[in-house]
């Protein structure tokens, strides 16, 4: 059996720590299943989203040209070329980065899926390795709220919205955390009708009221906004699946407090009872709490 000072499962935020720890001249192990390499920055969240925003605010500024004099129109906006502009760019990303772990040398890096099999153990495609210190660092999935009649229809989620190749006519965005005013800002630049769902009175609620009630005012030529606090699912007789897209808002209030959960479940994740607990309780460090110590889970 491999032993490690420390094991890093997940290839996004988890290698600033391996970083870290090979720069103190720890014995380093770092473990991804793929297919996609580098975390939910660069292949769902930060880095792709912000290429979509870039091509939203160049057309919300030559709209707006007019207040500073300047007559502008916006002709045609190419969203497939727009989309594929920044599906390439994250296909480059992912193949340097591979490449970099292919390389390496200050590090062993494990290709596939870990699975515990003790405190400190784990077994990855058939080999054992171990590590005092371990951390799960397999960032989060999209939180699909309750809704009745949900699962029976085709639906969007952060990930998979960055898969159109056409651009949604019209769309209904469940949540109003920065994610979902993200994407409705550029999709209502895009052209499309944006409507959004949120429970709370104003959107972003993790900010100060005075920064949601600024975001408010801004959005109002674009998105239209409502309250509710009940959402449900109506599909009228013989109406096929309709998908839920993000587009021009209009807000209805429905509570969902995250709009990603943890993804660390699996199997073995308990295998030894105390192996790991993960859930919404997080540390003041940000950490998931486990129930062995030197087990670490990445908010």
């Amino acid at each position: 059996m491999k032993e490690y000072d420390l094991i890093v499962i997940g290839t996004g935020c988890g290698a600033l720590a391996a970083e870290e720890a090979i720069n103190h001249e720890w014995k380093v192990a770092i473990v991804e299943k793929g297919p996609l390499i580098g975390g939910t920055c660069l292949n769902w969240g930060c880095i792709p989203s912000k290429q979509l925003i870039t091509s939203a605010d160049s057309v919300m500024g030559i709209q707006e040209a007019q207040k500073l004099g300047i007559t502008a129109d916006v002709n045609y906006i190419d969203f497939n070329f727009i989309m594929n502009r920044m599906r390439e760019s994250r296909t480059h990303s992912q193949q340097r980065i591979k490449e970099s772990y292919d390389t390496m040398t200050e590090a062993d890096f494990y290709y596939g899926t870990a699975r515990f099999t003790g405190e400190h153990t784990l077994e990855v495609n058939g080999q054992d390795i171990r590590a005092d210190n371990i951390i799960i660092a397999t960032g989060a999935r999209p939180m699909v709220p309750p809704i009745k009649g949900l699962s029976d229809i085709s639906y969007l989620t952060n990930e998979s919205l960055l898969e159109l190749t056409e651009k949604p006519v019209s769309i209904i965005i469940i949540g109003g955390g920065y994610i979902a005013v993200e994407f409705a800002h550029f999709l209502a630049a895009m052209g499309t009708k944006v409507t959004m769902v949120e429970m709370t009175d104003r959107l972003v609620l993790s900010e100060e009221p005075e920064i949601a009630d600024l975001l408010d005012n801004k959005t109002n030529s674009s998105i239209d906004k409502t309250e509710n606090k009940n959402v449900r699912l109506h599909q009228p007789p013989g109406s096929g699946s309709h998908q839920r897209r993000p587009g021009h808002h209009h807000r209805h209030k429905t509570r969902q407090d995250r709009q990603r959960a943890p993804l660390c479940r699996g199997k073995n994740t308990r295998r030894r009872g105390k192996a790991v607990q993960c859930g919404p309780a997080a540390g003041r460090q940000g950490w998931y709490r486990t129930g062995q110590e030197r087990l670490h889970q990445g908010r």
